[in-house]
């Protein structure tokens, strides 16, 4: 029997996918899917393990499909671009999920300091859409695999969003289920109208407090690690999902602590939102969005140059 995935399981739950397929795709400069990656561990990562890397201060990054690298080749990650930053007494290891939300990198930071605690240095902690919950399902034959199912309530609004055997994220403030039954219970027009702007404006609201309220309990079960196995934390994020005005009273709260946020525009460390069109095409995948090569190069210097103090000898 597999063993149970929770934050109290240890960094090796991992090893039933050794050899297997990551099921997350590496492209070339036009977008064009040329293959993808094995495991080749048993820590769900695509970072180097063996015995040398493991012995030296860790490293570590968690986050989403950016911070994973989707799209580009492991060489070509934030991670390993970082990794040839830092001095040879550090190993950068990359525990990000495409598709996840930050519950999901807690969950797999909790992992990795329950076997490796003593050892991180320090943690990169990307911040992906706060609207993202990872649910957990019992499936005894999981497999990475899609779900070809889709929900018919985000089929009614235009979105295909597919659903993960094991995990699987979903955006709140996009269900609108008024949408579909008003039409069933023969409400009229305009009164259906009214329904779906109440409906979609409390769900945006509720979805937001819920949000920020799940970001701020991650954040502080970031933190209590830290305190425990000593180590700092480096906050960013990757798609401009925390407001200024939120970003301010988050960075107010963890001062005290060792804790950073990335510097630039709401956190995010390539500022794709004021970046150029002709200069931001040079930085992500054509036809995908993802950061390329180059897009993870500049992160990854954008990073360090905020944080190497943190590796002055």
């Amino acid at each position: 029997m597999k063993k149970h995935w929770s934050s109290l399981s240890f960094a090796d739950i991992y090893a039933y996918q050794l050899n297997e397929k990551t099921h997350f795709d590496i492209k070339d400069k036009d977008g064009n899917i040329t293959g993808c990656d094995n495991w080749e561990n048993i820590y769900g990562t695509r970072s180097v393990v063996n015995d040398e890397t493991l012995k030296k201060e860790h490293i570590v990054y968690v986050g989403d499909s950016f911070v994973y690298g989707h799209g580009v080749s492991r060489s070509n990650t934030i991670s390993s671009c970082f990794d040839n930053l830092v001095s040879d007494k550090y190993s950068c290891f990359n525990l990000s999920e495409p598709g996840t939300g930050h519950d999901s990198s807690l969950v797999r930071l909790n992992q990795w300091c329950n076997s490796f605690g003593n050892q991180i240095h320090t943690v990169y902690f990307g911040i992906s859409n706060l609207t993202r919950v990872s649910h957990w399902e019992a499936d005894t034959d999981f497999d990475w695999s899609w779900n070809d199912s889709v929900y018919e309530d985000y089929r009614s609004d235009g979105m295909d969003v597919k659903v993960w055997k094991f995990l699987y994220s979903i955006s709140n403030e996009h269900r609108s289920p008024a949408k579909i039954h008003n039409k069933d219970l023969g409400i009229p027009y305009k009164q259906k109208k009214r329904s779906e702007i109440i409906y979609k404006s409390y769900t945006n609201l509720v979805s937001n407090v819920q949000s920020m309220a799940r970001l701020d309990s991650t954040i502080s079960a970031v933190i209590h690690l830290s305190k425990v196995y000593n180590f700092n934390v480096y906050f960013f994020d990757t798609c401009f999902s925390i407001n200024q005005e939120d970003l301010e009273v988050l960075k107010k709260q963890t001062e005290n602590y060792n804790i950073k946020w990335c510097t630039q525009s709401q956190s995010n460390p390539l500022r794709t939102n004021e970046i150029p069109k002709k200069e931001l095409d040079l930085l992500t995948i054509k036809n995908d969005g993802h950061w390329n090569a180059d897009g993870n190069k500049e992160v990854a210097r954008v990073i360090y140059n905020e944080t190497k103090h943190w590796y002055e000898e």
